[in-house]
């Protein structure tokens, strides 16, 4: 059945009655709406996607004849991607990946709500010429493989050809990669555990996610607390699971937000906090969040061996560490 377009308002809502058989949600929407799957899957995640009337997040979710899917595109009208030259930290680089350690502040990709710059304009024009990478001129999100968030810097592995992709993504899937970050929170950690929970998005906040929720998945990350300081403590974190947000979420729900986080707690007013002068004037100034993707191992999509890539911190986290190190006491 056709879409209605039940409101005149920005985003447009397309309604959809399902007459008959089972499908997936993503690909009932991308066949009935012509935009790519990339595109639906994204717009379900961000919780833009409804069947009968319960918001739903997962895009794999079984539709049935006389269900009513509502989608709210939040992008209506994407622009063409463009590659845009960046200076990029390359860390690893062969005919099948590229590996960066991502900044801190870029978006890994376009989407709902960001229209500007991502690490996909950047990585578009360092492959400009790579004949793989053309593969991907018909994808929201081409060569992306997992994704970090825009204030998380570190290690991010980007496909060059469409067999590359498909491989690694099913290694994400299957959890045979090993992943390890590093963060500063607010608050005295013990010396280490395991957070394990159901997490998806926000019963109240769909731009938050949560384990108050009515459709999460399981998330498990273990966690080991490097150095504990008066009031923060620098952790090392190992996610079992790839849940959205799921270390911020994890972190702040046990009471110990990432530094600088706004949206789960870690950006704190810090004038009446009992914080040495020196630190109460970094925080002040900060604009960042103090997670880092310090490690990825993955097989390698041709030669089968098990690589292991490792990026830096940025200056600033290091900066954070010798001002607790000095002043936290």
């Amino acid at each position: 059945m056709p879409p209605t377009q039940d409101s005149q308002n920005q985003p447009p809502e397309l309604t959809f009655q399902v007459d008959a058989g089972t499908y997936r949600l993503d690909q009932f929407l991308s066949r009935q709406t012509g935009r790519s799957r990339a595109f639906v899957q994204e717009q379900i995640d961000e919780g833009q996607v409804a069947v009968n009337g319960a918001v739903v997040t997962k895009a794999s979710h079984s539709i049935r004849g006389g269900d009513k899917v509502v989608a709210s595109w939040s992008d209506p009208t994407p622009k063409p991607l463009k590659g845009i030259a960046f200076d990029l930290e390359i860390l690893h680089e062969d005919a099948d990946i590229v590996v960066i350690n991502k900044p801190q502040g870029v978006v890994t990709h376009p989407g709902a709500g960001h229209h500007g710059p991502t690490l996909v304009n950047y990585v578009m024009h360092h492959l400009r010429n790579h004949s793989g990478f053309s593969e991907f001129k018909d994808t929201d999100r081409p060569g992306i493989i997992h994704r970090l968030d825009r204030g998380t810097s570190g290690v991010i592995c980007i496909a060059k050809n469409r067999t590359a992709l498909e491989i690694i993504s099913q290694q994400f899937k299957d959890r045979q990669t090993t992943k390890q970050y590093e963060a500063l929170v607010w608050g005295k950690m013990g010396p280490q555990g395991r957070y394990k929970s159901s997490i998806g998005r926000d019963n109240t906040n769909r731009k938050k996610m949560s384990t108050r929720t009515a459709h999460g998945r399981e998330a498990i990350t273990e966690w080991k607390a490097e150095k504990v300081y008066a009031h923060f403590t620098w952790v090392r974190l190992f996610p079992k699971t790839g849940r959205t947000h799921q270390l911020r979420v994890h972190l702040s729900e046990a009471k110990f937000p990432i530094v600088g986080d706004a949206t789960y707690g870690g950006k704190r007013q810090v004038k009446n906090l009992p914080l040495a002068d020196g630190i109460k004037t970094f925080l002040e100034k900060i604009e960042t969040t103090f997670l880092h993707a310090a490690h990825l191992s993955i097989t390698h999509p041709s030669s089968g061996k098990l690589l292991t890539f490792e990026a830096p911190r940025p200056a600033v986290f290091d900066e954070a560490l010798k001002l607790f190190e000095t002043l936290d006491k």
